[in-house]
């Protein structure tokens, strides 16, 4: 998936870089934002922003070295409340956005109580 020399990329898509694991996304101001993708050991296959070509180096080197250690990888910039947001969106546009918006509305709120002071 390698980009001829003589084709600029479009704006929005996803353009490996010649580091195995780095690619890039143009933005319509002409600015890059690099990403690294790498699999987890649960086989999944993750997207991380890293801002910087020398960021998204440095989260690869380190992603790679908990994966030789085997040890859980996950966002250093995910929060719960990321997550619950997340969270919240699914079930909204999910097979369960039929329910009723006061049931939707008490089980979010349900759960982020529960999380909050868990």
């Amino acid at each position: 998936m390698s980009v001829a020399s003589s084709q600029k990329p479009r704006v929005g898509r996803l353009v490996p870089t010649k580091t195995t694991g780095i690619y890039y996304r143009l933005k319509a101001d002409g600015r890059k934002t690099f990403y690294v993708r790498y699999t987890r050991p649960d086989g999944k296959r993750t997207f991380e922003a890293a801002g910087s070509f020398e960021d998204a180096k440095g989260r690869l080197a380190e992603v790679q070295g908990k994966i030789k250690k085997r040890e859980v990888i996950g966002s250093t910039r995910t929060t719960v409340e990321d997550v619950i947001a997340e969270w919240e969106q699914t079930r909204t546009t999910s097979n369960r956005a039929h329910a009723k918006w006061r049931t939707r509305s008490c089980v979010c709120t349900s759960v982020r109580h529960s999380v909050a002071c868990g």
